[in-house]
């Protein structure tokens, strides 16, 4: 940034004030470019994310059927030992 320049009564200057805000314009421009940039990358972020998202879903909900199969082959198990049990007795 430019420095302050002040006039005889301790004002700044006007060309100061033109150059800082020439300066905060081209800033402002550069920033609006860099969010259209970072909207486009994020747009491109949030739509992965929901694709995560939804195999996520879909992991749990296996992971629930799995669970739920594999306690069901434990209690067959049981089932079957003490079946086996008494009919050794």
């Amino acid at each position: 940034m430019t420095p302050i320049s002040f006039n005889s009564i301790g004002c700044p200057r006007e060309d100061t004030k033109i150059i800082n805000s020439f300066s905060s314009n081209r800033a402002a421009q550069s920033s609006i470019e860099d969010v259209s940039i970072d909207f486009h990358e994020s747009k491109e972020l949030l739509q992965s994310i929901q694709h995560y998202t939804k195999q996520i879903k879909v992991l749990r909900a296996r992971r629930k059927k799995y669970i739920k199969a594999i306690r069901k082959l434990k209690q067959n198990v049981n089932i079957l030992e003490n079946e086996s049990k008494t009919i050794c007795l």
